[in-house]
Formats: structure tokens, sequence, C-alpha cells
């Protein structure tokens, strides 16, 4: 019966390469916690060897596992060290399973043997031993260890930008990619990295690289930093297929898995109310030349193919960081807005929404308007973020910005909206960055942007009308200002500007709307 597995597998794989399409599995994960962190981890890694025969009994060519899955209950480093394991350097072509010297854990060989077994890439986050030339311990790494279908190691990725990961060493400041049998070139990276030049940024300088698997353990908090919706921005502004997969821990606030198509197609997303796991598996069309995302328009996509979100209404998300925020209401008794927010004297963001009301009853949300230049603190880093949204606040104070009601939004629907801005052209990166009620990504929207050698120019719509947004918006990093200290921009003498740069916005809008892909 495994000959024919193996028959089977190998046929799949050795024809995917003409294909347009590949079959990728990505696994949301709700991580065995009990009292033993090693006797979860074999437990754990058990778990993930069903997921690898489940995905390659529906010819997945790869599947992606999540960040900090395997070690959720470790909260010591004594505890972290003995949940680590050596791993081989990738340019050495090791199979671990068919190397059985005892140099690797054994939980590291079951994953080689799995990936040869099921002829399957995987792409597994582990805690990753390094010798200390010095004496001690080994220094530990987060890391994602890709094998392929012969189990060899074949990429290597050591987290370069931790969040709240004290015993951890940073990697080093490289990218990882590795290109598979099926014609297709990925990037890897983990969580946080992805707000971060280096490595999110710099590994899309190789052209080749049209596609990314990420693993992340991500904390959802309102407005901007929910995950699949990260997930997705990602994938819009840069035209590549993203494959996420997300540990879920309610207690934590984590959550988020999905597979973006490079066009902005959602093929399968997945965040739940509960505790919950579950593998996503999706066709992904191969992009076989990336665009250049520097001047040009993206669409948001058209209906997700396969979205799940169950007993969202229990999920809550964490507190929102609004305190250094310009925030104006909306009157949402007005059929139009038109408006002009500014959150700092080099950073404005024209506003243009069409709002109906659906009944005489109140709407249960009410929605502002947002901009933000500043820096943000997240754990011990100080973030450059450039934001301009429409959010939706759960009352009509400032406070309940960020949080969600049981229900979602009834009461009012928005027949259009946009957001338009002219920013100066520092060292930076725009997304466009879409919430539900349900915590997923809108789709039917165009995102633009064009720069030159001073400015650039952001530009975001809607297709179609809507009526459960939570945030509609623009995430910039404004990686210049990084490291500086967090709170409000402040800029000298830049009064006349401020001017020049709304001037050009009312321009730029005139133009959008009379052609709105002239871009």
């Amino acid at each position: 019966m495994l000959f024919t597995s193996v028959v089977i597998f190998a046929f799949s794989f050795t024809t995917s390469g003409a294909k347009d399409t590949y079959k990728a599995a990505v696994l949301e994960h709700y991580p065995i916690k009990d009292t033993n962190s090693y006797e979860d981890l074999v437990n754990t890694a058990k778990l993930y060897l069903n997921y690898i025969e489940d995905a390659a009994r529906e010819q997945a060519d790869i599947i992606v596992f999540p960040e900090d899955g395997l070690t959720a209950s470790v909260n010591s480093e004594d505890s972290l060290w003995a949940s680590s394991t050596k791993v081989p350097n990738p340019e050495q072509k090791i199979s671990p399973c068919d190397d059985r010297t005892g140099i690797y854990s054994e939980f590291l060989v079951e994953f080689s043997c799995a990936s040869k077994m099921h002829r399957i890439y995987s792409v597994m986050n582990l805690v990753e031993a390094v010798e200390n030339r010095t004496g001690g311990r080994p220094i530990l790494y987060n890391s994602n260890v890709v094998f392929d279908r012969n189990g060899t190691v074949i990429a290597r990725h050591r987290k370069i930008n931790l969040y709240e990961e004290y015993y951890y060493q940073p990697g080093l400041n490289t990218i990882t990619t590795f290109t598979t049998d099926f014609g297709v070139t990925f990037g890897t990276f983990i969580c946080f990295d992805i707000f971060f030049q280096s490595p999110a940024d710099d590994l899309l300088k190789k052209a080749n690289v049209t596609d990314i698997a990420f693993s992340t353990s991500w904390y959802q908090e309102l407005p901007f930093f929910i995950g699949n919706s990260v997930q997705h921005a990602y994938a819009v502004l840069n035209g590549v297929n993203f494959l996420a997969s997300g540990m879920s821990d309610l207690d934590l606030g984590m959550g988020g898995s999905g597979i973006y198509s490079a066009n902005g197609d959602v093929l399968a997303a997945f965040i739940s109310g509960k505790n919950d796991s579950k593998l996503l598996i999706a066709d992904v069309p191969k992009v076989k030349t990336r665009r250049d995302s520097s001047n040009r328009c993206h669409k948001g996509g058209g209906n997700p193919k396969s979205s799940f979100a169950p007993h969202i209404n229990l999920r809550e998300t964490l507190p929102a960081r609004l305190k250094n925020h310009t925030l104006q209401s909306i009157d949402l008794n007005e059929p139009y807005i038109y408006r002009t927010v500014c959150g700092s004297t080099k950073f404005c963001c024209t506003f243009n929404a069409g709002i109906r009301r659906t009944s005489d009853e109140v709407p249960t949300y009410s929605y502002k308007l947002l901009a933000y230049d500043g820096v943000t603190q997240l754990d011990e880093k100080s973030l450059g973020f450039r934001q301009c949204a429409i959010i939706a606040c759960a009352n009509s104070s400032v406070e309940s910005c960020g949080h969600r009601n049981e229900k979602p939004p009834t009461g009012i629907y928005f027949e259009d909206l946009s957001i338009t801005g002219s920013f100066e052209n520092i060292e930076s990166r725009y997304m466009p960055l879409t919430v539900t009620y349900d915590l997923l990504p809108a789709n039917h929207y165009v995102f633009c942007k064009k720069n030159d050698s001073s400015k650039v120019d952001v530009s975001m719509y809607t297709t179609r009308a809507m009526d459960d947004l939570m945030t509609f918006g623009i995430l910039g990093r404004a990686f210049q200002n990084d490291n500086k200290p967090p709170g409000r921009m402040t800029y000298a003498n830049s009064s006349n500007k401020t001017k020049a740069n709304t001037l050009r916005v009312v321009l730029l809008l005139a133009m959008f709307y009379v052609n709105p892909f002239s871009f």
C-alpha cells in the first residue's frame, strides 16, 4: 500500500511543473498546552505528521506550519533548550531521514522522513540550536526549515525581527529563498519580519521570487494589525502568492491563516472565535513574471473562494494603540463626506465617502476618519508608521475604536469610499489594509501607487458598496523614522509644504476620478 501511495504522489509532482497551478496547504493550529513542554512537542509532532499525510492525500505540493506551534507551552529557557534541534546547513543537502548519526532531534528526523515518504515540500517552524563557540549552552534561533520531496533540508530562515522572544538570538540580515520542482521560487520569513525591509522587502529584489511561505503567531489588534488583512495586503501590494500558517490561541489573542493569490484573490482563509485547528488547501495560480509594484494600480481581488470565520463574534481583539492619532467623527446622517485629515504637517489624507442609511434604527457602530504619522512602540522596537483609514468604533467614544460588538455593523452601508494622499517620498512602504467584521480582508477595491523622486501618490477606492467594514485604509511603514522616540512626528518649517501637498491631493483626486487607471 505504501508503494502505491508513493507512485501516486510521484506522478503528481512530476507533472505539476507543467501546470499553471500548484496545490498549497497551510495549517491554522491550536497548540497542545499541557504540563510537560517536551511531551507537548512530541504529541504536536505526531499531529503534524498526520497533517502532512492529509495534505499529501489531497496531492498538495507544499505545506506550511505555524510559528511556535511545536513549542507553545514552553515558558522557560530550559524547556526551550530541551525542545531545540540542530539543523543541517542547506548548502550541504543533507536529509536527516537518511543521516542517522544521532545529530538531529527525533522530531526533525520524522519531519524529514514524512516529507520524503509523502513526496511533499514542508516548511517547519522550530527552535534551532547552534553551537556556542564561546562555551555554554547553544545559541537558539526561531527558524523556518524547508524540506524538499526527498526530505532534504533545502532552506533555513532564522527570524531576524524578534517580538517578545527574549531567549532567541536574531538571525542575520540575509534573505532565504528556495526553488521547487514545480517551477516556483519561494521566499520565507516569520511573523514580525513582515513589517521590516529585511527580509520582507529585500527578498523581493530577487526577480524570480514569486511566492512567500509565512509562519506566524499573530496578535490580532484592530484597526490595523489584523493577521489575515496584513497577509492579504502584502500579497496585493507586491503581486505575490502568499501562504500564511498561523497559530490559534484565544487566550493570547492569536490567530489567522490564509492562501492569497498574486491578483488579490483570497483562495482560502480561516480565523475562529474558538480555539480551532484547520488545514486549508487551495490551487494557487503560478506567477510567470512578478509585476513592478512601484507605479501601478492593484486590485484587491474578487469574492473569496473559501473563507471561514466560525464563532467570530466570540473573538476579542487586543486594545488599539490610538493615543497619538488624529481622529475625526463622521456624521452618518450626511449622505456624502469630503474631508482632509492630517497626522502631521507632512502627512495628510483626503477622504471621500458616500453613505446610505438602510433604516431609521441607530447604526450599531460609529465611524471615524484617522490619520497618523508617528512612531509606535512594539515590544522593544520603535517603528515608524503612516496610516490613513476610516475605522469602526463600538460607540461614539475614541476609546471604543478598535473594539467590536457582538453583532456586525447594521443601519448603514458605504456606497463608495476613497482615500487619496500625496506624501514625501521617504524610505517607506504603503499597503492597502482592509478588515471586515469577520476579521478577514475585504475585496472589491483598487489600490494605486505612483512614485517620483520627491513624492509618492497613493489612492485607494472601493469598486462596490460595503456594509461590514471595520477598517478601510492605508498602512504605511516609515522605515526612516524607526528607532525615534515614540509619539507623533513633528517637523520644522513645513506649513507651506502642507498647503502645497493639500493642493496636490485635490488635483490628484480630480485626475483619479476622471481616470483611476491613469497611474
